[in-house]
Formats: C-alpha cells, sequence, structure tokens
C-alpha cells in the first residue's frame, strides 16, 4: 500500500468541512505524514480595479485568519503530526495550492468538496474541481454532507 509522506490539506474558512479536515489529520497520522494546511487569502490588490486598501486592514484580515486556524489546529490536530501552516495571498486559490503542493513536493492534497452556485463558479469553474484536474499528486475531496442536492 503506498505510503504518503506529505500530505496538503486546503482550507477554506468560508466553508470549513470539519469531516475534510479530520480525514486529513487522520491521514497524515496513519502514515506518519507531515500535514501542511494551506489558506489561500484574497489578493487585495486588484488588476482590474483600482481599489486601494490601508495596509493595516489587510494585516488584520490576514491576523484574524491565522488566529482561527491556529485555534482549530490546537482542538483538532494531534501534538504528534508533524504540521504547518501556508498563509498565501492569490486571487485564483487553485493555482496558488497546485504551485505549494508542488513546491513542497505533496504526495496528497485532500480538500473539501461543497455544491455552491455563484456566477463566478458558473462561469470560472471551482477551485476544487481545477486542483482535481491540475494537481501534481492524488488529490481526495470529501464531500460536505450537509449539502442539499
Amino acid at each position: 500500500m503506498y505510503k504518503f509522506k506529505k500530505i496538503l490539506f486546503g482550507l477554506d474558512l468560508n466553508h470549513l468541512s470539519g469531516e475534510a479536515f479530520e480525514y486529513a489529520i487522520y491521514l497524515a497520522d496513519r502514515n506518519e505524514a507531515k500535514l501542511d494546511i494551506v489558506y489561500v487569502c484574497p489578493n487585495y490588490h486588484l488588476r482590474s480595479v483600482d481599489v486601494y486598501f490601508p495596509e493595516n486592514v489587510i494585516e488584520e484580515v490576514k491576523s484574524r485568519a491565522l488566529t482561527s486556524i491556529e485555534e482549530l489546529c490546537k482542538e483538532k490536530v494531534l501534538d504528534h503530526i508533524d504540521r504547518e501552516i501556508h498563509m498565501l495571498e492569490e486571487n485564483t486559490p487553485y493555482q496558488a495550492i497546485i504551485k505549494k503542493a508542488k513546491e513542497l513536493g505533496t504526495d496528497l492534497i485532500v480538500l473539501g468538496g461543497h455544491d455552491r452556485h455563484h456566477l463566478d463558479e458558473i462561469l470560472l469553474g471551482s477551485n476544487t474541481e481545477k486542483v482535481v484536474r491540475y494537481a501534481p499528486c492524488s488529490v481526495i475531496v470529501i464531500k460536505d454532507q450537509n449539502t442539499k442536492l
């Protein structure tokens, strides 16, 4: 049986799938693998619109996200699991996740899946679908059990 050494979990704080995170932790524990937790926060320097956010606002958003992730890790991740949090700033989460997976030499990406029907996903496709399509390694998608079909 294949043994994973590096597992990347793509964390979406807006649609946190506890089951997906718990499964990533379970796999890291069973495989004695490193767990890289990746959060992609929006890059507020938009190309198409000239918008200015004061530096302290952007840093506050990132700080709050990091605090939430650290609290989640304290609550969920077993102490003996080697883990690292990666805060990335990018407007295309799937590209950031794929790039980080390549950079880290990731064996497996674990993502939560959910059904959303926002206009951006209808036009562009979901980030999860694009990670599955373009990832340099295997991907497991844990479907959100609370999703209504």
